[in-house]
């Protein structure tokens, strides 16, 4: 089974995790880091030792808040180990499908190969989708 980590700056992936428990009840493959809360300043130090915790048949799927910014920069530092996959900007939606798809198989590429497929469909900009192109039974 495919492993799933959450990384935000804040509180961000604890309340993502905690949203997404309430669609499928406590998930024990799902791990989180929440960067800079309790005057925790050093987030590489903790990244490293998830990194250096990762067993060798072990398969994860890294959703981080922000391209770019500390969390994922730091997760950037391990691209180049094949038991992971980094994906920046991660929301609601896109979490939950990953959950959905990493219980039905072993490897994390896969996942992302997956979730790459339908990533432009998890984000909607409704102010221009029109009121009038919706039908009431879409809600």
């Amino acid at each position: 089974m495919v492993k799933i980590m959450l990384a935000s700056h804040g509180n961000l992936a604890a309340g993502m995790l905690s949203s997404a428990e309430m669609v499928f009840g406590k998930q024990d493959n799902v791990s989180v880091i929440c960067a800079y809360v309790d005057g925790e300043d050093d987030v590489s130090t903790r990244i490293k030792g998830f990194i250096d915790s990762i067993a060798p048949d072990d398969s994860w799927i890294i959703f981080t808040d922000l391209f770019g910014g500390s969390v994922n920069n730091e997760f950037m530092k391990y691209i180049s180990n094949p038991q992971i996959r980094l994906i920046a900007g991660m929301n609601l939606a896109l979490v939950i499908t990953a959950m959905s798809i990493a219980e039905m198989k072993n490897d994390a590429a896969e996942v992302e190969e997956e979730l790459l497929g339908i990533a432009d469909s998890v984000i909607n900009f409704c102010s221009r989708t029109g009121i009038d192109s919706l039908e009431d039974d879409e809600f």
